[in-house]
């Protein structure tokens, strides 16, 4: 569920919408939904890996550029929310090069090496 509504959370059309409101309407929930993301993240790792995956900090960055975003929009502009259906495009476009790359490798290793 965690997963699910932090997408929706950065895929915001409209300031109200069936599933999820623009980043700001309603701040405290979403903020923690980030944060609850943040923490998965920060503590997952992938099999036989120490260290934090290239989407995994795509991630996080993304969290934290929507935070300072709005943080800085309020602050110098005024505005109220931010809808942001184009906010998490890197992150999917990342993740979807690294599954590329882990299918390519596995199958040269384990089907096209005999």
């Amino acid at each position: 569920m965690l997963i699910n509504n932090w997408f929706d959370l950065h895929n915001s059309q409209q300031m109200l919408g069936d599933n999820s409101s623009a980043y700001g309407i309603n701040l405290d929930e979403q903020n923690h939904i980030l944060n609850l993301m943040d923490n998965f993240i920060s503590t997952m790792r992938v099999h036989g890996k120490k260290q934090l995956m290239t989407f995994q900090k795509g991630i996080l960055i993304s969290n934290l550029s929507l935070r300072n975003l709005y943080k800085d929009l309020k602050d110098y502009i005024g505005i109220e929310y931010i809808i942001t259906r184009r906010h998490n495009q890197d992150v999917i476009i990342s993740y979807s090069i690294y599954l590329f790359i882990k299918i390519i490798n596995y199958m040269y290793l384990h089907l096209f090496r005999y």
